[in-house]
């Protein structure tokens, strides 16, 4: 609840332990006009269901399925919702838009953070001989923002005498 009020949000959820269809329905019990994906597999199938008419989705990764091989990857099932509720599916990779949009960005988002009305969360840990165990906590979902390893005072590529 605190980290909900903290960047401003109405309603968060865990895909990996939560209902996800029951979580969007008390989110947003009119439907979702807006959906940006990072996850794909069934939590995309749970957003096409509870999409809005002519609703607008941006997938731009799909987390649940990159370590599933091609041929066992889940095979979204609600895809009929974009042709009967007229949804926007589009892909979305940050790199198209980066030359032409990116200096625009930078000064944007530089005072929106300074404004604090965009919060930079970044998850610290410390050293370089912990940067394996940040790894595999960033990806198991153990962090809140940016995972960051902080090597200070370390060389990590002493000189061999």
């Amino acid at each position: 609840v605190a980290l909900l009020q903290q960047l401003g949000f109405d309603a968060a959820f865990n895909y990996k332990t939560s209902d996800t269809a029951e979580a969007l329905r008390q989110a947003a019990p009119e439907g979702i006009d807006i959906y940006f994906d990072n996850v794909g597999g069934p939590t995309l199938d749970a957003a096409l269901a509870a999409a809005r008419p002519h609703a607008r989705f941006l997938a731009c990764g799909a987390i649940s399925q990159y370590d599933t091989p091609e041929d066992s990857r889940y095979g979204v099932k609600n895809l009929m919702h974009v042709i009967t509720k007229r949804i926007k599916l589009q892909g979305f990779i940050v790199g198209d838009y980066a030359a032409e949009l990116g200096g625009e960005f930078h000064e944007d988002m530089s005072q929106l953070l300074l404004a604090g009305k965009v919060k930079a969360m970044q998850h610290v840990t410390q050293g370089l001989d912990n940067a394996g165990a940040a790894f595999v906590g960033m990806m198991g979902g153990g962090n809140v923002g940016k995972a960051l390893v902080q090597v200070v005072g370390e060389d990590p590529f002493p000189v061999q005498q």
